[in-house]
């Protein structure tokens, strides 16, 4: 604080300013000055002369008694104010003489002495009020005047209303010491240093009190803080009192001192620091400043405070303490004692809370809780203790404790937000139901509070989400869209949740009101980032990305994010793509293309690039495309699918496509990354062939896609044993064992597969059975003829020989070329090509062949007849078929076969045969792994001739001139890891006619079993049976046979097995 100094030329001109007092008023100023300064001489002289003017002067009667009262002149103050009360008994001088007189009595002397004796023991009160009871309001004497308004200060400390009280007091005893040191005191106090110097500058024109006007003004200066302006006061000073030694030598060093300080930077920076540290202003550069000055002043107390106090700021705790305690040690006098020692206390207390918040937050919660506890055994008021010790215990799931001491803090402190927000996390740990009970329960002015209110608000929107989630999940969607449209009411101002409903409304079609839901919230925050965002990723899914554009470029870029980017790309990128899909639509292929390939930054327009280029066959456009997209991201299962494809339709090397196809599966979490790392691990590749039940069409595709390939491109043998058996024949005909052993090797040949086999055929008929002579006369060969004499000779009836084959499969395209087993009595090429293709969604091949007739030993075989030699029989089937079939993988399934053939054979007769076939099969289980099949099969044969017996010309298969049949099959297959079996069977129906216009019907039955079991990663075993029976055809056949696979296998084995067909079967 800055004093202000009055000088005695300025009281001297503000005197000179009054106009010129009268002699009376003159008279009456030299008795107050005398009275002031105890001088009885002045005032008798005055008094003298006053009385000239006007014989008994009230003021001057009245100034008698006062002298005559300070005297101990009773009588004769009583004798004059006998005087005052004849001349004026109503003036207010009687009543002051009168109280004057009266306080000289003994029971006045008493109460007066009691009153004082209250106020020396600091019962103001009371004093006071002894003081208004003998004084009423009135003061007649200077003494009395600040004797009774100090009693008033001492107990309200109400200097302003003291110093009025007294300063009108002046000019009745002008320059009165004890009234003007009482002043000074009273102005000191009340903050006005300048009027308090002004009335210590008029009493050190008094000898007598110049002293002690010098004393209370050295006592003034030295609260000074150093400056330029306590340098000018100090100076002053020792001017003002150089007569007085003492006063003048210590005012002397408090002066250098000062000049010393001012000349010194350090001391200059302290000040500015504590200047900042007053101002509670940039604690950082307070603190810099400071340790300047701390480092030259290092036992200065304010600095070092001030010190603690500015690291105290910026919670710095350790070093604030560091420095109170250095100012409690620093200070001497100890008149801030206690509030070093408070603000030690206390940083120590939050230091001990810092390093427990420290604790929870590192949620080492043991510790935390400790530090908590030892902080609230401290000070159990303090509302962040009993709050962290209830998180502590929340963190150490007890959440009993944790509750009473959320309840303790919330008693204590309801309306402070830390026990506000100790309650919210504790609610935050519980369903969202009982949180929002929980906190309807607290005390209404937490209720009140703002965290309340919302938190609360927050709840019933959660709650409302919450149902409208569930809602969607039963597919109540009306439901879901009224609980978010009340969620929205209570929450306006939460883009997202506006968003979800308006996403709730467009999946129900309602696109419009999804629009106008939104925008309600968009009215209420059109330049907020989030909601622009939100609107714009509405707008993108109802594909008005022009709409999107246009929100977006609300936004400041400033408050850009990832997300925004991405939509702004993907909005611009759709616009791209739709306009290239119109040209598309439109057949303006080329256009589409060229405007895609002139704007391919994104991976997305090239990744519909490279799908258009698959599309259209430009299969090298595809690939390079595909890949250049796969440098910026990684490709989707699909986009490696359409590239193997690619790549295989262009024929080229096929374990690239494999590749591929691995990645793709790798895409779509088929695969493991390892089984591809550092090369393609083909048993985990092949075991990720395997369908699974909830594949979608892309798996499905990729599992397929890749199996077919690799099972092309994977060399296999198989050895074959197949035993066919009757003996419900004729012995030596039709009484049939036949043994055929395969070996069959496959073998990738461009995009197909080649083969090459063997079939070692062994059959056997028997032996002509002759008569008692030794005679076979039936009719096999010429043996009947009339006049033969029968045969008796050559009457076993057996073959064996091999055939020797080759082919290949491809995707529509399948050709073969071999022989009948050479080592047969008769011996012929076969072979066969077909083509097959899709008309719509209906299959078809096309097939051309020369087959055997394998039905029996004389039409597949050939035979030498016993009584001549001659060769017959090796029957060949030479035509065409047409397959057609509908089968879309679902329950159903239509297929039809047409054919027809020319039947030659060696010395055989010429034949011809035309068939037709079809049926219909319904699945019932229709899995992966397991089906159920039942179904009905029709077919129709006719035969221009009947070549059925076995004489000389004759074929020996079975001929009728039509024969029409239906059989209703029954089949189940199921496969494992590593088994399958399928089991069949049915009854049949049939109705023939031969040549000779007889008619014969019949019932049959058959049944089949197979069986095939993995061995490990290259080895599969089978084993097959084969039943059939009817009234005259009863045959039985039985296969085992072993498939090698020269790569490891662990795919699917085949959900029906897969058995060779001997060669002479084939179609």
């Amino acid at each position: 604080m800055k004093p202000i100094y009055i000088t005695l030329a300025a009281l001297f001109l503000a005197n000179s300013a009054l106009a010129q007092p009268t002699a009376e008023q003159r008279l009456l100023e030299q008795i107050q000055r005398g009275e002031a300064l105890y001088r009885d001489d002045i005032v008798d002289d005055a008094l003298e002369r006053l009385y000239r003017i006007r014989p008994q002067h009230t003021e001057g009667l009245l100034a008698e008694i006062r002298i005559a009262i300070r005297l101990g002149k009773v009588e004769q103050a009583e004798a004059k104010l006998a005087e005052l009360k004849q001349t004026a008994p109503d003036s207010a001088a009687y009543k002051e003489g009168a109280l004057l007189v009266y306080l000289a009595s003994d029971e006045a002397s008493t109460k007066l002495s009691q009153a004082r004796l209250l106020n020396a023991a600091g019962r103001f009160e009371a004093a006071r009020q002894a003081y208004d009871e003998l004084l009423k309001g009135s003061y007649p004497t200077a003494e009395l005047a600040q004797e009774y308004w100090q009693v008033r200060v001492n107990q309200t400390k109400d200097y302003a209303t003291a110093i009025s009280a007294l300063t009108p007091l002046l000019s009745r005893f002008d320059q009165h010491p004890a009234l003007l040191k009482t002043l000074a005191n009273f102005h000191f106090s009340n903050d006005n240093p300048a009027q308090a110097l002004s009335y210590l500058h008029t009493l050190a024109e008094h000898p007598i009190e110049k002293g002690w006007a010098a004393e209370r003004e050295y006592d003034y200066l030295r609260t000074l803080p150093v400056s330029a302006e306590s340098e000018q006061a100090w100076t002053a000073f020792l001017k003002r009192y150089s007569d007085i030694e003492t006063v003048v030598r210590r005012g002397e060093r408090f002066l250098v001192q000062q000049q010393q300080l001012l000349n010194d930077p350090a001391w200059h920076a302290g000040q500015a620091g504590l200047q900042l540290v007053e101002n509670e202003q940039n604690p950082a550069k307070a603190i810099s400043l400071l340790n300047q000055a701390v480092a030259a002043y290092p036992k200065d107390v304010d600095l070092l405070g001030a010190l603690g106090l500015a690291y105290l700021r910026q919670n710095q705790r350790v070093q604030a303490l560091r420095y109170f305690e250095k100012a409690l040690e620093a200070d001497e006098f100890g008149d801030r004692t206690s509030r070093w020692v408070s603000l030690i206390e206390s940083t120590r207390y939050w230091l001990l809370l810092n390093q427990a918040q420290e604790a929870a937050a590192q949620q080492n919660w043991t510790k935390a809780n400790g530090l908590y506890q030892q902080a609230y055994r401290q000070d159990p008021s303090n509302v962040f203790a009993v709050v962290g010790l209830a998180d502590s215990y929340l963190g150490l799931n007890d959440q009993q404790k944790a509750w009473t001491y959320y309840q303790k803090a919330t008693t204590m402190a309801a309306a402070d937000e830390t026990a506000q927000r100790g309650v919210l996390r504790y609610a935050a740990t519980l369903p969202t139901e009982q949180a929002l009970a929980l906190l309807e329960k607290m005390p209404a002015v937490m209720q009140k509070g703002p965290l309340f209110v919302q938190a609360k608000r927050g709840y019933q929107v959660s709650l409302l989400q919450d149902q409208a989630k569930k809602a969607q999940e039963d597919g109540r969607w009306n439901d879901a869209i009224v609980a978010l449209q009340q969620a929205q009411q209570l929450d306006p101002n939460d883009p997202w949740l506006s968003y979800n409903l308006a996403t709730a409304l467009r999946d129900q079609g309602r696109t419009d009101e999804a629009v106008t839901a939104f925008n309600k919230h968009l009215a209420l925050h059109p330049n907020n980032s989030a909601t622009r965002y939100a609107h714009g990723l509405l707008l993108a899914s109802l594909s008005q990305w022009q709409e999107a554009l246009d929100t977006l470029a609300v936004i400041d870029r400033a408050d850009w994010t990832d997300g925004m980017q991405e939509l702004l790309v993907r909005a611009k990128e759709n616009q791209l793509l739709e306009q290239a899909d119109r040209l598309y639509a439109a057949g303006q292929i080329k256009e589409a293309m060229a405007l895609l390939d002139a704007n391919s930054e994104s991976n997305t327009v090239k990744l519909r690039l490279a799908s258009w280029a698959y599309e259209n066959a430009d299969y090298d456009k595809a690939i390079t495309t595909y890949q250049a997209a796969s440098k910026q991201e990684p490709l989707s299962g699909s986009a490696y699918r359409d590239m193997a494809r690619a790549w295989q339709a262009l024929g080229r090397e096929p374990q690239q496509a494999l590749d591929w196809f691995a990645q793709g599966m790798l895409a779509e979490k088929l695969l493991p990354a390892e089984a591809l790392s550092p090369e393609r691990d083909n048993v985990a590749f092949t075991r990720a062939m395997r369908i699974e039940d909830d594949d979608d069409w892309l798996k499905r595709g990729l599992r397929q896609d890749a199996e077919t390939l690799y099972q092309q491109q994977n060399p296999t043998i198989t050895v074959h044993n197949d035993s066919w058996w009757r003996s419900d024949g004729t012995p030596g005909i039709s009484e049939l064992n036949a043994s055929t052993t395969i070996v069959h090797l496959d073998y990738p040949i461009k995009t197909g597969t080649g083969y090459i086999r063997a079939d070692h055929v062994r059959m056997n008929a028997g032996t002509l059975e002759t008569d008692a002579q030794g005679v076979y006369t039936g009719e096999f060969g010429t043996c009947s003829q009339a006049g033969s004499g029968g045969c008796t000779t050559n009457l076993k009836q057996k073959a064996s020989g091999t055939s020797v084959a080759v082919g290949w499969q491809g995707d529509k395209l399948a050709f073969d070329l071999g022989t009948t087993p050479q080592g047969f009595t008769v011996s012929n090429w076969t072979g066969g090509i077909s083509y097959d293709d899709k008309f719509g969604l209906t299959g078809w091949r096309l097939t051309a062949s020369r087959r055997p007739m394998s039905n029996s030993l004389l039409s597949f075989a050939g035979a030498k007849d016993p009584r001549t030699g001659r060769k017959w029989g090796g029957v060949m089937a030479t035509g065409a078929a047409l397959s057609l079939s509908w089968d879309q993988g679902e329950a159903n399934g239509v297929w039809a076969d047409m054919s027809h053939h020319y039947i030659s054979g060696k010395n055989v007769d010429s034949n011809s045969r035309t068939r037709l076939m079809g049926g219909y099969y319904r699945r019932l289980i229709n899995e992966n792994n397991e089906i159920l099949t039942v179904g009905v099969n029709a077919m129709h044969w006719r035969y221009r001739k009947d070549l059925g017996d076995y004489s000389f010309r004759q074929g020996g298969y079975y001929s009728p001139k039509q024969y029409n049949s239906i059989s209703l099959p029954v089949s189940y297959s199921k496969r494992t890891a590593d088994w399958s079996f399928t089991v069949q069977g049915g009854p049949s129906f049939s109705q023939s006619k031969n040549h000779q216009g007889e008619s014969s019907q019949g019932v049959g039955y058959s049944f089949n079993t197979a069986v095939e079991r993995r061995i490990n990663n290259h080895l599969v075993v089978g084993a097959a049976l084969n039943l059939q029976r009817s009234e005259d055809y009863s045959p039985n056949r039985g296969m085992l046979y072993l498939r090698y696979y020269f790569e490891p296998w662990q795919g699917s084995l085949p959900l029906g097995t897969k058995q060779i067909t001997p060669y002479a079967d084939f179609k």
